[in-house]
C-alpha cells in the first residue's frame, strides 16, 4: 500500500516538501522558544532543506500549470540535495563523538581581528557573537539534533528511490544494459 502512494510523483514531492517544512519549523522553534543555540554546522545543515523547499515549490508551480514532465527531475535534485544533507549530518555526528577534527568555524577558539579594521560596529558585533562549539551536542530524548537530521535526510532519500528506480529513464537504461551482456 505504501508503494502505491510513493509511486505517485506529486504525492512523494508533497511528503518531502512537508517533511522539510516541519524540520525547519522545528529547528526554529527549538532555537527561538526553547533556547537551543545552533552551531555553525547546524546552520549549514538547514541550507539543503531550504534548497529542497525551493525546488519542490517550483515543481509544484509547474505542475499546477500542467507542466508535469519535470517532476522526476525535481525529485532527483531533491534526493541528491538530501543525500548531501545526510553527509553534513553524519559529519556533525562524527564531530560530536570526536571521530574527526572540528572545522575551524566550529572551534571554540577566540576570534582574531586585525587591529586596523576595528570599528565601533565591528566591536559591537563581536561582543554579541557567540561561538557555539559543534562538538557539544544538544539532545532531545537522548539523541542529538544532528542525529535526527541524519535519519530524516536518509528517510527523504529512501522515499524518493522508488520513484527514481521505477522511472521510464531508469527502466530504459536497465534494458539497454541487460541487452549488452
Amino acid at each position: 500500500m505504501i508503494f502505491n502512494i510513493i509511486k505517485k510523483k506529486i504525492k512523494t514531492s508533497t511528503v518531502i516538501l512537508i517533511t522539510c517544512l516541519v524540520v525547519l519549523a522545528s529547528a526554529y522553534i527549538l532555537e527561538f522558544f526553547f533556547g537551543f543555540e545552533p552551531c555553525p554546522l547546524c546552520l549549514k545543515q538547514r541550507i539543503p532543506y531550504f534548497i529542497v523547499i525551493g525546488l519542490l515549490f517550483v515543481n509544484y508551480i509547474l505542475h499546477r500549470v500542467n507542466i508535469k514532465k519535470f517532476d522526476l527531475f525535481f525529485i532527483f535534485l531533491s534526493s541528491i540535495t538530501m543525500a548531501y544533507s545526510s553527509y553534513l549530518a553524519l559529519y556533525h555526528v562524527g564531530v560530536e563523538f570526536n571521530f574527526w577534527e572540528i572545522i575551524s568555524s566550529c572551534s571554540p577558539n577566540k576570534i582574531k581581528v586585525n587591529q586596523e579594521i576595528i570599528t565601533n560596529d565591528l566591536l559591537e558585533s563581536l561582543v554579541k557573537y557567540k561561538n557555539i562549539d559543534c562538538s557539544k551536542p544538544q539532545k532531545i530524548l537522548g539523541l542529538s539534533l544532528a542525529t535526527y537530521n541524519f535519519f530524516i535526510s536518509i528517510f527523504i532519500v529512501i522515499l524518493s528511490l522508488p520513484i527514481l528506480l521505477h522511472s521510464k529513464y531508469f527502466q530504459k537504461n536497465k534494458k539497454i544494459h541487460k541487452n549488452l551482456y
